[in-house]
C-alpha cells in the first residue's frame, strides 16, 4: 500500500511515548475501535518521545481525533494531525563532514537565488545534515526549482538530498541561566510574555539549552516572532528539529555527566550563538572583544565559522560574566530606519556602494552597517547614538544631479554609447524621467563634480543630424524589398522614409553615425540599374493596374529580383455616365416644352400689329397665313402635298374648326407603317419626294466641295479612338431640311404681312374718305414690319449659329479629351529596377509575351451598325474609354479588342446599344404616324394655341389611347403633370396650369379636346 502524503487526513501524530511503551502493543490499541475509536493503521514510525501512525481509512483517523482523552499504560496521551510543510525550512542531507560553511553558503545561493543574508545553516553533531531556515517563505514553484537545482548540481562530489520540513513543535532555547530548570521554563513559555502556549516537554541541555516542546505548533511561529527575554537575559531562540541532537544521547544522562566532570578542574567553556549575522558583524568588527581578552588574560575568546562566540577558562564563574558581558553587548546593538527615495534605495544597494561606505565607517572608528529595503535604509550600530550618527553621515555622502535632455538628443538614451557611459561614472546611478525629458543622477558628493562634467562633455558631442536622400519611388522599393538589413538602420541612427510628394530616406543620427550611413546608402543606390519600357496595347494601363496586372508584375519581380515602377501608368475609372445611359434610366420621360424658336412668332407678331378694323374686328393672320399656303397646292382635298421651288415638301392639314392649320416637316427617313390615318399620304408620293430630297443632297455635297470624302470609306476608325467614321447622311438631310422649313415659314410670314395690310386697305366700307392715305400708312408699315421681322430672323439665325459653334467647340473639347484619354489607357511607361547583372531584355520579352497572353477580342454583327447616327458613335467612344478597350466599326461590324474581361463588359454595352438603336427607329416611325394624324396643343393665357412637340404629341396620345387620367412628364427639365380627365397641364414649379386641346388633322375625331 502506497504511503499517504504526511499533510493527509489519515496521518496523525502521538506524542508523550515512553521507551517503556512496545510499538506492536501501541499499534493495536489504536486499531480497537472499542478503546481508541480507531481502525487499521497501515503503518507506525517511531521519532524519539512520539510516533506517527497512517490508517487505512481517513474516518478512523477522525474518530481517534474526537476523543477527548488517551490513556495507554497509565501513560496520557496526546494525539493530533501532522502539521503541514514549513515554507520555510529545509534540511540537506548527504553533507561531508569536512565541509566548510563558506562553501554551503555559495551552494545555497547557487540553487537558491538568495543571498547568505536572507538564510541562516544550522548543522547537526556530525555535520551530515544542515537546516536551512530562510528568513522569508518560499513559494512551491520557487521550492520546486530549487529541488531541481539540487538533483542537477553536486556538492565535493556528494549529491545532496534536499527536503522541505513540516512545521515544529520544539523550540531549542539557549543563554539560559545555570539556576533555570525545566519549571521554570515551562512557567515562562506557557505565559503571556513569552507569547507561547500549552508545553508538552522542557529537556535541559547542557550549556545552558533547553528544548521546549509545545502542544500545537502554532505557538512555536508565535514564539520565534517575539523577542524573549528571562530574568533580564535576552535567550537565543529557534526551531529545533530531532536530527539536531546527536542520536542516541540522553539529555539526563548528559547531565549527570556533567555534574560529576564538574568536581573535577578541567577546561570549561560556554558558547553564545549569534544567529543575525548583522549582530555578530558588528561585535567582530568591534574592539569590544579585544577589550574582553584584554581584562580576562585567563580566557579565551573567539568567535567560530558557526556563528558562535565560544569563551573558554577554568573559572565557571569569570566565564559566566563574561558571557553576560557579550550578551549585553548584543542586546544594546540598536537600529534606525530611515526613508529614502527610490533613486538612493537603488544607489545604496549597489556593492561597489556599500563597500565604499563601509570602508569610510571603519576610517571613523564605527562599528555599523547598513540594509536596504523598500526604500528605507536600516542602520546597525552598537547603540542608537551611533545608529543616528552613522545614517546622517551616509545622508552627507549621497548627492543627486540632473540634466536636461532635448528632443534632439532624445536618441542618445538608447544608444549603446550612454549605456558604456553609465559604466563609466564613478558610484553613480542613472534614472530616466517618466516624461523623458530629464535624466536624474545619484552619485557620491566627492565624486559629482566628475561624473557631471562627464556626462555634459558626452551630451554635446551627441548632436543628432540629419541626411535626406531622394530617389525614384521604384528605387526606393527596390532597397525595401531587398535591401531591408540595410535600411533597419542601427542604435545610433535611424532611417525612415520621406513623407509627401518627394520619395526617398531621411537619415537622422549621431553626425559621424549619420554620415557614414549616408555615404554607404548612396553607394548602394548608385549600383541600381533603370530602363524605361513602353507597352503600346489596348487597356494597358487598366490591366497593368488591375490586380491581375499587378500578379503577373509581382511574379516577374520575384523571378528577376527587380522592381518594375508604375508611376508613369494612369488610368482613372471613368464615374460620369453618358446621357443614352442617363436618359434609359430616367422613370420620367423629358421632352422639348416647344416645337422650335419661330413657332410662337405669328402669335407675337399678330399682338405687335396695333391695328384694327373700324368695327373692331381684328384680323386672323393664321387665316391669311393658311390662305398662302394653300394658293400653291393644288385643288385637292387636305392631306394633298405640294413642291417647293428649292424641293421642300410640306403637308397641309385642315382643321375641323377652320381656325388654325399646322404646317409639319415631313420625316422622309422613317418607314411609313401600313395605315396610318385616313390623311396619311400614299406611297407613290413619299417615294417621289425622297428623290426630290436626295437630288438637293447631291447638289449640297457638290457645291460644298465634297468635305466629307476624308472620313468615308470602310476600315476607318473613330477620331483619336480607332473607330470606324461612317458618313451621317440622315443628319445632314435633317439640317437641310429644317433649314428650308425655316425659309418657306420666313416667306409665309412676309406674305401675311403683306396681304394683311391689302386687306385693311381694300376695306372701303367705312373709310371712303381716307381710301389712299390708309393705303399707303398700311404698306409703310407692312413694310416696315417685313424689314423688323427679316432683320430679326437675321439676327436669330446667327444666335442659333453660334450656338451651334459653341455646342460644336465643346464638343470637340469633350472629343479630344476622350482621345487623350483613350491614348494614356493604352499606352503604359514602365520603369525597371535592378542591379547592373540584370537580364533586362529577357524580362521585357516575358513581359511582353505573358500581356499579350491576357488580350481578348469579341466581335459584334448587327445591320444597326450601318450608318449609326453620331450619338450612338459618341457612345461607342464612350464606352472605349469607361472599358479600356479599342471598339473598331466597320460596316455592319464591331470589334472589341482588350484585356482579360473587360471586351466582354463592353460587349454588354453594345448589345444594350443596338436595342436603343432598334428601339429609336420604331419609336421615329411611330411618332411620325401620330403625328401626321394627331395634333395635342396648349392654350396660354393669352389664348395663343401652342402645339406639343412630336415626341411630346406620341406619348400624350399613347396614355390618351391608354385610358390614363394622368401623366407626369418632364419639359425642359421641369416637372408637369397632364391631366387627361380635365384636360389641363399643370406646372408643379409655377402651380399654374394651362387647358390642352387634342386635335385630328385627318378630320373628326370623337373625344375630349376636339
Amino acid at each position: 500500500m502506497e504511503q499517504q502524503c504526511p499533510t493527509d487526513d489519515a496521518i496523525l501524530e502521538v506524542h508523550g511515548i515512553t521507551d517503556e511503551m512496545p510499538m506492536d502493543i501501541l499499534t493495536m490499541y489504536f486499531e480497537s475501535n472499542r478503546r481508541s475509536g480507531g481502525g487499521a493503521v497501515a503503518s507506525v514510525e517511531r521519532h524519539g518521545d512520539y510516533a506517527v501512525l497512517t490508517f487505512e481509512n481517513p474516518a478512523d483517523a477522525q474518530r481517534v481525533l474526537l476523543k477527548p482523552a488517551h490513556k495507554f499504560q497509565n501513560v496520557d496521551l496526546v494525539v493530533r494531525r501532522v502539521p503541514p510543510k514549513d515554507p520555510r525550512k529545509i534540511v540537506l542531507r548527504g553533507l561531508k563532514p569536512q565541509i566548510l560553511d563558506d562553501t554551503l553558503i555559495l551552494y545555497l545561493e547557487f540553487i537558491t537565488d538568495l543571498s547568505s543574508e536572507q538564510f541562516t545553516v544550522h548543522y547537526d553533531p556530525d555535520r551530515i545534515q544542515a537546516l536551512v531556515h530562510f528568513h522569508e517563505a518560499l513559494s512551491a514553484e520557487a521550492l520546486e526549482e530549487v529541488k531541481k537545482k539540487a538533483g542537477n548540481r553536486c556538492l565535493q562530489g556528494a549529491v545532496i538530498e534536499l527536503e522541505q520540513l513540516p512545521r515544529t513543535d520544539r523550540i531549542l532555547v539557549e543563554n539560559l541561566s545555570p539556576t533555570d530548570d525545566e519549571d521554570f521554563l515551562t512557567l515562562y513559555f506557557e505565559s503571556r510574555r513569552s507569547n507561547g502556549g500549552n508545553v508538552l516537554n522542557v529537556t535541559m541541555i547542557p550549556g545552558g539549552k533547553a528544548i521546549v516542546v509545545f502542544q500545537e505548533w502554532e505557538a512555536v511561529d508565535r514564539v520565534l516572532q517575539k523577542c524573549q527575554k528571562l530574568q533580564e537575559r535576552e535567550l537565543v531562540v529557534y526551531p529545533y528539529y530531532d536530527f539536531l541532537c546527536p542520536p542516541g544521547t540522553n539529555p539526563q544522562h548528559d547531565r549527570e555527566t556533567a555534574e560529576a566532570k564538574a568536581e573535577v578542574p578541567v577546561e570549561l567553556s560556554s558558547m553564545i550563538n549569534v544567529p543575525d549575522k548583522v549582530k555578530l558583524n558588528i561585535l567582530g568588527s568591534s574592539t569590544f572583544l579585544q577589550d574582553l581578552r584584554n581584562e580576562c588574560t585567563e580566557l579565551s575568546v573567539k568567535v567560530d565559522d558557526d556563528n558562535n562566540v565560544c569563551v573558554c577558562g577554568r573559572d565557571l564563574l569569570q566565564i559566566e560574566k563574561t558571557r553576560s558581558r557579550i550578551l549585553e553587548f548584543l542586546s544594546n546593538i540598536a537600529q534606525v530606519d530611515v526613508p529614502i527615495n527610490q533613486d538612493q534605495s537603488k544607489f545604496l544597494s549597489r556593492g561597489d556602494i556599500r563597500d565604499y561606505l563601509q570602508s569610510l565607517l571603519c576610517e571613523k572608528d564605527l562599528s555599523t552597517c547598513y540594509s536596504i529595503s523598500n526604500c528605507v535604509m536600516t542602520v546597525t550600530a552598537p547603540s542608537v547614538p551611533v545608529a543616528h550618527e552613522v545614517a546622517h553621515l551616509i545622508e552627507q555622502q549621497v548627492c543627486q544631479f540632473g540634466i536636461s535632455i532635448t528632443d534632439q538628443l532624445l536618441h542618445v538614451l538608447t544608444s549603446s554609447d550612454w549605456e558604456k557611459l553609465l559604466l563609466a561614472l564613478k558610484c553613480c546611478e542613472a534614472r530616466v524621467s517618466d516624461v523623458g525629458d530629464q535624466v536624474y543622477f545619484v552619485t557620491l558628493k566627492c565624486f559629482r563634480a566628475e561624473n557631471e562634467k562627464q556626462v555634459e562633455d558626452y551630451l554635446k558631442e551627441a548632436v543628432l543630424q540629419e541626411s535626406v536622400i531622394a530617389m525614384e519611388p521604384g528605387k526606393l522599393r527596390y532597397l525595401q524589398d531587398y535591401d531591408q538589413d540595410l535600411l533597419a538602420g542601427t542604435g545610433q541612427v535611424s532611417i525612415f522614409p520621406l513623407e509627401g510628394d518627394v520619395t526617398g530616406l531621411r537619415i537622422t543620427g549621431e553626425t559621424r553615425s549619420c554620415q557614414a550611413v549616408d555615404e554607404l546608402l548612396r553607394s548602394v543606390i548608385s549600383t541600381i540599374s533603370s530602363r524605361t519600357v513602353m507597352l503600346l496595347e489596348p487597356g494597358i494601363s487598366r490591366f497593368l493596374l488591375d490586380k491581375r496586372g499587378a500578379n503577373i508584375l509581382k511574379q516577374l519581380e520575384t523571378k528577376y529580383k527587380c522592381t518594375i515602377g508604375l508611376e508613369r501608368v494612369r488610368w482613372i475609372m471613368l464615374q460620369s455616365e453618358h446621357p443614352l445611359e442617363i436618359q434609359s434610366s430616367q422613370v420620367t420621360p423629358s421632352f422639348e416644352r416647344d416645337v422650335s424658336v419661330g413657332t410662337e412668332y405669328p402669335a407675337q407678331q399678330q399682338q405687335s400689329v396695333n391695328v384694327t378694323d373700324p368695327n373692331g374686328n381684328i384680323p386672323d393672320l393664321d387665316e391669311i397665313r393658311n390662305l398662302l399656303a394653300s394658293i400653291g397646292e393644288p385643288a385637292a382635298a387636305s392631306g394633298k402635298r405640294r413642291r417647293s421651288e428649292d424641293g421642300n415638301v410640306l403637308i397641309s392639314h385642315r382643321v375641323s374648326d377652320n381656325s388654325e392649320c399646322l404646317l409639319t416637316e415631313e420625316d422622309l427617313y422613317t418607314d411609313r407603317p401600313a395605315a396610318v390615318c385616313s390623311g396619311a399620304i400614299n406611297e407613290v408620293d413619299e417615294e417621289e419626294a425622297l428623290v426630290d430630297v436626295d437630288v438637293d443632297v447631291k447638289r449640297q455635297q457638290e457645291e460644298s466641295g465634297n468635305n466629307d470624302e476624308a472620313g468615308a470609306g470602310d476600315g476607318s476608325t473613330l477620331e483619336g479612338s480607332g473607330m470606324m467614321a461612317v458618313e451621317d447622311k440622315d443628319l445632314e438631310l435633317a439640317t437641310k431640311l429644317s433649314a428650308q422649313t425655316f425659309k418657306v415659314e420666313s416667306n409665309v410670314d412676309d406674305d401675311a404681312q403683306f396681304y394683311l395690310a391689302l386687306q385693311y386697305s381694300m376695306d372701303s366700307r367705312h373709310q371712303q374718305t381716307r381710301e389712299e392715305e390708309e393705303f399707303q400708312k398700311v404698306l409703310q408699315l407692312s413694310k416696315e414690319m417685313a424689314s423688323s421681322q427679316q432683320e430679326n430672323h437675321l439676327e436669330l439665325a446667327i444666335q442659333m449659329s453660334n450656338m451651334e459653334t459653341s455646342e460644336a467647340s465643346l464638343e470637340n473639347a469633350i472629343n479630344m479629351s476622350m482621345a487623350d484619354a483613350a491614348r494614356t489607357s493604352n499606352s503604359a511607361q514602365l520603369t525597371i529596377y535592378g542591379n547592373f547583372d540584370l537580364a533586362i531584355d529577357r524580362l521585357v520579352d516575358e513581359l511582353e509575351r505573358t500581356i499579350q497572353s491576357h488580350l481578348r477580342e469579341e466581335v459584334m454583327k448587327h445591320n444597326c451598325f450601318q450608318n449609326l447616327p453620331k450619338d450612338y458613335k459618341s457612345y461607342l467612344e464612350y464606352l472605349q474609354r469607361k472599358h479600356a478597350v479599342t471598339i473598331t466599326l466597320q460596316g455592319i461590324e464591331v470589334k472589341v479588342r482588350g484585356f482579360a474581361d473587360y471586351p466582354m463588359h463592353a460587349k454588354e454595352d453594345i448589345t444594350q446599344l443596338t436595342h436603343w438603336v432598334v428601339k429609336d427607329e420604331l419609336s421615329k416611325i411611330e411618332e411620325a404616324a401620330i403625328f401626321r394624324s394627331v395634333q395635342w396643343v396648349r392654350r396660354s393665357r393669352q389664348g395663343v394655341t401652342v402645339p406639343y412637340t412630336p415626341k411630346a404629341t406620341a406619348f400624350i396620345e399613347k396614355a390618351f389611347q391608354q385610358k390614363q387620367r394622368k401623366i407626369n412628364v418632364m419639359f425642359d427639365n421641369k416637372p408637369y403633370t397632364i391631366n387627361l380627365e380635365q384636360m389641363e397641364e399643370y406646372n408643379l414649379g409655377a402651380a399654374e396650369s394651362l387647358p390642352i386641346e387634342r386635335k385630328s388633322l385627318n378630320g373628326p375625331i370623337g373625344g375630349e379636346g376636339e
